[in-house]
């Protein structure tokens, strides 16, 4: 089934009930739990009930409600909500994900996520031709309710297809030193061959991932120390090898097209300032810019930063907000799910 089997785009002489059915129906697929997807509850479309205020683009059953913040991170171990991304977004302006006002940033920048009271409703207004502007409804469905309102959130539902997903990350951490006398490539030898590898889900939480974990950061941190008994220098690195979906978690988006939105910041968890070095991974320097990659992405090379091996803290981090041992990264795994939906139409160009 899809949109044309229901009548629409044009729904003025579908029935309130049939155009409800459909929405249900795109409602169900965009509904996924980002641990697991499972469609196998039966929902009956006898009587519906909008999420409060239209507070997101979706129909639920009646009794039904979800969760209202639009950040898919709740805490360490819960990993859930709606999520999709902004396909209009200028990724070359300060973007601020999570709208929270931090220094360095304008004000009102744009938000990385569709919300519903904010980039979904500015669409609506911007392409409404009937002079009602953004049309709310009632809790309840009527015979009287608009049909501007249906066509309305037909167009918010098909605005929704760039879908956050977990990442699997590949990573390693090392550190090492040099004997006296030695030198900077030698510690950075010693470093990698300390190195520790492993992989995780974005959506896991140990101790262990929490005390190696830096997200899709990369940094090379080399020391040069004078004692009594001479020089020698100390080398910690850290470095991506492979980020890619969680497609354990999500088999059914394999094969589709997929994206990393990261955002770099050249302080580190201590807040100690890094020279910017990207060590090979495509992120670009900036206050707030996002950058779009296309994923899988690997490199099992454990190089040393572009800039070479000089002494100081070199690379990159991934913003983000730090507590403990957890982490919450700005990088945001995104599938385009436009052609998995059997309830999509393309609205991006009217």
């Amino acid at each position: 089934m899809s949109w044309a089997d229901y009548g629409f785009p044009d729904v003025t002489m579908i029935t309130n009930y049939t155009a409800m059915k459909a929405l249900h129906a795109a409602f169900r697929e965009r509904l996924i739990h980002t641990r697991y997807y499972d469609n196998s509850e039966s929902y009956t479309p006898d009587f519906f009930k909008l999420a409060s205020s239209n507070t997101h683009p979706y129909i639920l059953p009646q009794g039904w409600d979800i969760p209202s913040r639009q950040i898919l991170v709740e805490n360490a171990s819960i990993y859930m909500g709606l999520n999709y991304i902004n396909q209009f977004i200028d990724l070359d302006v300060p973007i601020d994900p999570l709208g929270e006002s931090e220094p360095g940033y304008p004000e009102q920048q744009p938000k990385l996520f569709l919300n519903e009271n904010i980039e979904i409703k500015k669409i609506i207004e911007e392409r409404d031709t009937t002079g009602l502007g953004y049309v709310r409804q009632g809790e309840r469905m009527l015979p009287e309710w608009s049909k501007t309102w249906i066509q309305q959130r037909y167009l918010a539902y098909n605005l929704t297809r760039l879908l956050q997903v977990p990442l699997v990350l590949t990573v390693c951490y090392g550190s090492g030193s040099s004997q006296y006398g030695g030198n900077a490539q030698d510690a950075f030898n010693d470093a990698k061959a300390n190195a520790t590898t492993l992989t995780f889900s974005t959506c896991e939480f140990s101790l262990e991932i929490g005390s190696i974990d830096r997200g899709a950061s990369m940094f090379t941190n080399i020391r040069k120390t004078k004692s009594i008994y001479g020089i020698y220098y100390s080398c910690e690195l850290y470095r991506v090898l492979k980020i890619d979906i969680d497609y354990g978690r999500f088999p059914s988006f394999l094969g589709l097209p997929s994206y990393l939105y990261v955002s770099a910041i050249q302080t580190d968890l201590l807040g100690d300032t890094l020279v910017f070095d990207n060590h090979g991974f495509p992120i670009r320097e900036g206050v707030g810019l996002f950058t779009k990659i296309n994923l899988p992405w690997e490199n099992f090379d454990i190089a040393p930063p572009n800039m070479g091996l000089t002494e100081g803290n070199i690379g990159y981090w991934v913003r983000g907000a730090h507590w403990l041992a957890w982490q919450n990264y700005w990088q945001y795994g995104v599938v385009d799910a436009s052609s998995w939906f059997d309830f999509y139409d393309d609205v991006d160009n009217p």
